[in-house]
């Protein structure tokens, strides 16, 4: 299986959390975060590496430790 992100994926996991009643803001809120990973791949396919460097990525951009975590 590969593991890449794709629109493909996004919309089907939102498509997902629709049918599971979750709400427009968890909604909206994991959109976001998704897109912020997208945005630090740039097309790189997904990783522990890829995450670890997305959580600094994050750091560096001035989040806080809870904020990161979240994502």
């Amino acid at each position: 299986m590969s593991t890449y992100i794709t629109a493909e994926r996004i919309s089907y996991f939102i498509s997902v959390l629709q049918k599971n009643g979750k709400s427009f803001n968890t909604i909206s809120a994991y959109s976001r975060n998704i897109n912020k990973l997208v945005e630090f791949l740039k097309n790189s396919e997904l990783s522990a590496t890829q995450m670890i460097n997305y959580k600094n990525w994050l750091y560096g951009r001035g989040f806080k430790k809870r904020t990161v975590n979240a994502y």
